[in-house]
């Protein structure tokens, strides 16, 4: 199993001032540090960059302890934090039964958010990303994520676009994505098959690309 354990909240180097069992030196543990509502390392949570793996969000947090009726206490530290990390655990366990403990903590360490202030007091650099996590696991699944941008010719990018993706096969399967403010658009569980993918924005008109998924991975596709 997988064991997520709170880094500690006493603003200490964990590779010197060790804080178990977050410090436990074996695979099956994976220990978590605290960041504050800016996304940064919080000034109470303990670090460590060789000890202390991953972040999550642990200031301000709604709770499950009830204060009175139909309320919750508001708590920080890093037993807030390493909650969050537990979740995605669970997330990606569900998303793919088939993943081993080992398998899924390597899945959150490789697809995690990166923070300037993590950098040095992370071993991986940065907080964990659900999005990206769950993804990683379904393309480990044998299914494709399709990824990119939609942008005008200017190279600008266009948000509130649609990227629809349909199958060319029977059943016909239909998907779509709304892309961001940064004109990204991201679409997981496509099972291998040919595909048309068209975007539509009112004003605008863009070229539909031909996909053909063969298996697991990733693929991308512009559009202007």
């Amino acid at each position: 199993i997988l064991l997520v354990a709170a880094a500690g909240n006493d603003g200490d180097d964990n590779d010197t001032t060790k804080s178990y069992p977050a410090n436990f030196r074996v695979d099956s543990v994976l220990s978590v540090a605290a960041t504050n509502t800016s996304g940064e390392l919080a000034d109470y949570s303990n670090y460590g960059s060789r000890s202390v793996h991953v972040a999550a969000p642990g200031s301000q947090i709604v709770s499950t302890y009830p204060v009175s009726k139909g309320s919750y206490r508001i708590l920080s530290g890093t037993s807030m934090a390493s909650p969050h990390v537990a979740g995605i655990v669970a997330l990606v366990a569900s998303a793919n039964p088939e993943l081993s403990a080992l398998q899924i903590r390597s899945i959150l360490l490789s697809t995690i958010q990166p923070r300037a202030s993590l950098q040095a007091t992370t071993i991986a650099g940065g907080m964990t990303d659900a999005r990206g996590a769950i993804d990683e696991a379904l393309v480990t699944q044998g299914l494709a994520r399709l990824t990119g941008l939609v942008r005008d010719r200017r190279r600008r990018a266009i948000s509130g676009a649609r990227v629809l993706v349909r199958s060319r096969g029977m059943p016909s399967q239909r998907v779509s994505a709304t892309t961001t403010t940064d004109g990204s658009y991201s679409i997981s569980r496509l099972s291998p098959g040919s595909y048309r993918i068209t975007v539509s924005k009112r004003g605008r008109s863009f070229r539909a690309s031909n996909l053909t998924v063969s298996g697991a991975g990733t693929v991308q596709r512009n559009f202007s």
